[in-house]
């Protein structure tokens, strides 16, 4: 008899056992207030919130609001506002960028104003060729012609050689036309035509002008 009931009890324990580690997996877990200690030493701090849902584990602060979700497929996500240890740059392909990396990194780039001097204060003339200080806008247009054609050459070579653009008009009637052509930092650049150039402008992308050679 009384190795019956000890085999009841003992089964009785088990099934409560049993029962009761169902409960938990089957429904949320929160740890709240004093610490936790695992095996492997670490240990959860005072306040520290443990949720376990279906969606994968949570640590929650005091408010509560959700710090870091750790989801059922292995990738965490980190609450709005959360801060890394410093402002270190990031050094491989998968670390994450701080704020102040990624405002190093894109500079304002403010357009600059219309100009028809070159970095001497000269006007800037046909057949002279410049170098760029930084990227920008060259133009050059003819004015009350009944033909012409303007070309525009750039490129790393000093003088330029290649034709980057090329405005041509020929009619009965006179017409202004006009070329153009975004100059890159460091390049060369200049125009010809077979008429008089009437105005010729530069437009910095940044700060910079065009420096005769």
């Amino acid at each position: 008899m009384k190795k019956v009931l000890k085999s009841n009890l003992a089964t009785g324990v088990l099934i409560l056992i049993v029962v009761f580690s169902i409960s938990l997996i089957a429904s949320d877990v929160t740890v709240k207030e004093g610490n936790i200690t695992m095996d492997s030493g670490k240990t959860l701090t005072t306040d520290t919130i443990v949720a376990v849902d279906s969606n994968g584990i949570s640590l929650q602060n005091d408010a509560p609001s959700t710090v870091l979700t750790i989801n059922d497929d292995g990738t965490a996500t980190l609450a709005d506002s959360s801060q890394l240890d410093s402002s270190a740059a990031p050094t491989a392909d998968a670390d994450i960028a701080n704020k102040k990396y990624v405002d190093d990194q894109v500079a304002v780039v403010a357009v600059g104003s219309w100009t028809n001097k070159d970095t001497d204060a000269n006007n800037l003339a046909a057949d002279v060729v410049y170098q760029a200080q930084c990227d920008g806008f060259f133009v050059a247009r003819v004015d009350n012609e009944d033909h012409g054609q303007i070309n525009m050459y750039a490129g790393i070579n000093n003088p330029p050689v290649t034709i980057r653009t090329i405005t041509a008009y020929e009619g009965s009637a006179n017409r202004d036309f006009s070329v153009s052509c975004l100059v890159a930092k460091d390049d060369y650049v200049k125009v010809h035509s077979g008429v008089t150039i009437d105005y010729i402008f530069w437009r910095p992308i940044g700060t910079g002008g065009l420096e005769a050679q």
